[in-house]
Protein backbone atom coordinates (compact mmCIF):
# COMPACT_ATOMS: atom_id res chain seq x y z
CA UNK A 1 0.00 0.00 0.00
CA UNK A 2 2.65 2.15 1.04
CA UNK A 3 4.40 1.60 -2.42
CA UNK A 4 1.55 2.30 -4.26
CA UNK A 5 0.95 5.88 -2.67
CA UNK A 6 4.74 6.78 -3.13
CA UNK A 7 4.33 5.90 -7.01
CA UNK A 8 1.24 8.10 -7.28
CA UNK A 9 2.78 10.67 -5.35
CA UNK A 10 6.10 10.23 -7.45
CA UNK A 11 3.97 10.52 -10.88
CA UNK A 12 2.39 14.00 -9.55
CA UNK A 13 5.35 15.75 -8.70
CA UNK A 14 6.72 14.54 -12.12
CA UNK A 15 3.17 15.76 -13.96
CA UNK A 16 3.79 19.42 -11.50
CA UNK A 17 7.60 19.87 -12.80
CA UNK A 18 6.65 19.37 -16.49
CA UNK A 19 3.65 21.76 -15.91
CA UNK A 20 5.62 24.15 -14.45
CA UNK A 21 8.42 23.83 -16.65
CA UNK A 22 6.17 24.17 -19.97
CA UNK A 23 4.13 27.47 -18.27
CA UNK A 24 7.24 29.28 -17.33
CA UNK A 25 8.87 29.35 -21.00
CA UNK A 26 5.25 30.40 -22.03
CA UNK A 27 5.27 32.99 -19.28
CA UNK A 28 8.31 34.53 -20.41
CA UNK A 29 7.00 35.82 -23.88
CA UNK A 30 3.70 37.70 -22.34
CA UNK A 31 3.69 40.71 -20.73
CA UNK A 32 3.05 42.00 -17.87
CA UNK A 33 -0.30 42.37 -16.98
CA UNK A 34 -1.98 45.44 -15.70
CA UNK A 35 -3.48 44.97 -12.41
CA UNK A 36 -6.67 47.02 -10.59
CA UNK A 37 -5.41 50.05 -8.11
CA UNK A 38 -4.95 48.43 -5.19
CA UNK A 39 -4.62 45.19 -6.13
CA UNK A 40 -1.51 43.01 -4.53
CA UNK A 41 -0.03 41.32 -7.63
CA UNK A 42 -0.54 37.91 -9.11
CA UNK A 43 -1.84 35.17 -6.85
CA UNK A 44 0.92 33.32 -5.61
CA UNK A 45 -1.12 30.07 -4.06
CA UNK A 46 -1.33 27.07 -6.39
CA UNK A 47 -4.71 27.54 -7.12
CA UNK A 48 -4.85 24.69 -9.30
CA UNK A 49 -3.95 22.01 -6.58
CA UNK A 50 -6.01 23.66 -4.31
CA UNK A 51 -8.97 22.94 -6.87
CA UNK A 52 -7.42 19.72 -7.74
CA UNK A 53 -7.77 18.40 -3.83
CA UNK A 54 -10.67 19.83 -3.51
CA UNK A 55 -12.46 17.98 -6.31
CA UNK A 56 -10.59 14.91 -5.06
CA UNK A 57 -12.03 14.71 -1.44
CA UNK A 58 -15.55 16.36 -2.82
CA UNK A 59 -15.31 12.80 -4.61
CA UNK A 60 -14.16 11.08 -1.54
CA UNK A 61 -16.88 12.30 0.57
CA UNK A 62 -19.80 11.58 -1.65
CA UNK A 63 -18.27 7.97 -1.83
CA UNK A 64 -18.59 8.02 2.33
CA UNK A 65 -21.71 10.04 3.40
CA UNK A 66 -25.10 8.33 2.73
CA UNK A 67 -28.33 10.61 3.15
CA UNK A 68 -30.37 9.99 5.98
CA UNK A 69 -33.61 9.27 6.06
CA UNK A 70 -35.87 11.80 8.37
CA UNK A 71 -36.35 10.49 11.94
CA UNK A 72 -39.57 10.07 13.27
CA UNK A 73 -41.13 13.32 15.85
CA UNK A 74 -38.94 16.06 13.85
CA UNK A 75 -42.01 17.14 11.62
CA UNK A 76 -42.79 21.12 10.86
CA UNK A 77 -46.04 21.43 11.33
CA UNK A 78 -45.66 25.63 10.08
CA UNK A 79 -44.04 25.20 6.69
CA UNK A 80 -45.76 27.82 4.75
CA UNK A 81 -45.88 30.40 7.98
CA UNK A 82 -42.12 30.14 8.33
CA UNK A 83 -41.46 30.50 4.57
CA UNK A 84 -44.20 33.62 4.47
CA UNK A 85 -42.29 35.28 7.48
CA UNK A 86 -38.83 34.99 5.66
CA UNK A 87 -40.07 35.69 2.73
CA UNK A 88 -41.49 39.13 4.37
CA UNK A 89 -37.55 39.47 6.03
CA UNK A 90 -36.14 42.16 3.96
CA UNK A 91 -32.56 40.65 4.84
CA UNK A 92 -34.13 37.36 3.07
CA UNK A 93 -35.49 39.33 -0.14
CA UNK A 94 -32.03 41.56 -0.68
CA UNK A 95 -30.46 38.07 -0.37
CA UNK A 96 -33.11 36.77 -2.91
CA UNK A 97 -32.97 39.68 -4.93
CA UNK A 98 -36.13 40.27 -5.14
CA UNK A 99 -37.88 43.73 -4.87
CA UNK A 100 -38.38 45.71 -1.55
CA UNK A 101 -41.36 45.90 -0.56
CA UNK A 102 -42.84 50.10 1.01
CA UNK A 103 -43.95 50.18 4.38
CA UNK A 104 -47.41 51.44 4.53
CA UNK A 105 -46.43 53.70 7.40
CA UNK A 106 -43.06 55.32 8.72
CA UNK A 107 -41.27 53.82 11.75
CA UNK A 108 -41.81 55.85 15.07
CA UNK A 109 -38.92 57.20 16.61
CA UNK A 110 -37.58 54.93 19.12
CA UNK A 111 -38.25 55.90 22.62
CA UNK A 112 -34.97 57.20 23.98
CA UNK A 113 -35.18 59.59 21.07
CA UNK A 114 -38.49 61.09 22.63
CA UNK A 115 -37.22 60.79 25.95
CA UNK A 116 -33.73 62.91 25.64
CA UNK A 117 -35.34 65.31 23.40
CA UNK A 118 -38.10 66.24 25.91
CA UNK A 119 -35.69 66.31 28.86
CA UNK A 120 -33.62 69.31 27.61
CA UNK A 121 -34.74 72.34 28.26
CA UNK A 122 -35.33 74.65 25.32
CA UNK A 123 -32.68 76.87 25.55
CA UNK A 124 -30.11 73.91 25.58
CA UNK A 125 -32.54 71.70 22.58
CA UNK A 126 -30.97 73.19 19.01
CA UNK A 127 -34.64 71.63 17.43
CA UNK A 128 -36.70 73.38 20.29
CA UNK A 129 -34.45 76.50 19.67
CA UNK A 130 -34.89 77.25 16.47
CA UNK A 131 -38.47 76.01 15.86
CA UNK A 132 -38.48 72.97 13.54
Amino acid sequence: MAHLAQTQLLRALIAAAVLSAGTASAGDELPDPAFAPGATGRIAAPVDRIVRDAERRGEALARELTIQPPREGVEIEDLAGIRTRALNDPRVRALLGAPMRRRSRPKPAPATARRARSSLPPSRCPTLRSGR
